[in-house]
């Protein structure tokens, strides 16, 4: 039987970044080791209407190899299966940028695909610029999906840090101003429809929209204009993205999303003011999701698409464990088989 290329597109902090070395590649950002001392290189300069440059030419970060932490069950499972190819990309880039260079070099032919996470944007990309047709997909997986966004995202865009009350995510980190420069946080802000984010009256608020923002958060020279421009290639990207999940009906049954439950998870945030604030909000958290998305957050909106969850309360399964789970790999392996 014959065995199709596997094309694998990773999620957003899922490649390790690095800088040219003296003696080779010098890793600068990995999950193992979030606070190099040459991290602050991680951050972007954004020119005016210009592409994002490195925050030192001299020494421009990379995209490496994949997360092993995450991937790296699935990496061996994938390759011992046969033909693979696991792209590293910039996952502080936005996936529109990103996939100029993915595209030129994908096999030829029929492939099976796989992504986890924000790999479905990049997967959204090459779709809808007509890089890889549907036609040529014969089977797709979507792993903890991200058509609805993360509240997590805002919290961490608006305060510059992730969902803790000390300023430090779940490694204790804080992460300040260097992420609200990455175009990709902004292409996982929740999507209006999902009900992750609401005003005072519980309508959609969408984090898309400038007027929403706090007023804190447009302090700083520049800052209004590269926040109106990040925002405005988001409203552009999400608007591809939507096209590409409203297309995947086409695939019937050669499509299959898997997710993960069982943790507490960011279900709704009502704001209690007129803009959006880490502090003035009515958070409510279930388990009805992976900790990171929202079970209805990893579905598109309105569509009935083949879903199969994996955990439950006792037997959690966390976003970024969902490829390393020995019931999800075996139901991916039947399904592409």
């Amino acid at each position: 039987m014959t065995t199709h290329p596997l094309l694998f597109l990773h999620g957003i902090r899922g490649s390790r970044l690095a800088i040219r070395g003296g003696t080779g590649p010098e890793i600068i950002w990995e999950l193992a080791h979030e606070t190099h001392p040459l991290g602050f290189l991680l951050c972007l300069h954004h020119e005016e209407q210009g592409d994002p440059l490195p925050a030192d030419p001299s020494r421009p970060v990379f995209p490496l190899d994949l997360e092993p932490e995450i991937y790296g069950d699935f990496l061996s499972w994938a390759a011992a299966r046969g033909p693979l190819h696991a792209p590293p990309w910039d996952w502080r880039q936005e996936p529109s940028r990103v996939v100029r260079e993915l595209a030129a070099d994908l096999p030829d032919g029929s492939l099976d695909v796989v992504v986890h996470s924000m790999g479905l944007h990049l997967l959204g990309e090459l779709v809808m610029m007509g890089a890889l047709p549907l036609a040529r997909i014969r089977r797709l997986v979507l792993a903890a999906p991200s058509f609805g966004g993360a509240l997590d995202i805002q919290h961490v865009l608006l305060s510059g840090c992730d969902r803790e009350a000390d300023c430090g995510d779940a490694t204790g980190n804080a992460y300040g101003l260097l992420v609200r420069g990455f175009p990709s946080l902004y292409r996982l802000l929740p999507v209006p429809g999902y009900g992750l984010l609401v005003n005072s009256e519980g309508l959609a608020l969408d984090p898309l929209d400038l007027e929403n923002w706090p007023l804190e958060a447009l302090e700083g020279e520049g800052r209004p204009h590269l926040l109106a421009r990040l925002l405005e290639g988001a409203r552009r990207d999400r608007a591809r993205l939507l096209g590409f999940a409203a297309r995947l009906e086409e695939l019937d049954k050669r499509l299959l999303i898997v997710s993960g439950q069982g943790l507490p998870t960011p279900l709704r945030c009502r704001m209690e003011g007129p803009r959006m604030s880490c502090h003035a909000v009515d958070l409510t958290m279930g388990t009805a999701g992976d900790g990171r998305l929202a079970l209805a957050a990893q579905r598109p909106l309105g569509q009935e698409l083949p879903h199969e969850i994996f955990g439950d309360a006792v037997r959690p399964l966390a976003h970024g464990e969902i490829l390393r789970h020995g019931e999800v790999l075996a139901r991916i392996a039947a399904f592409l088989a």
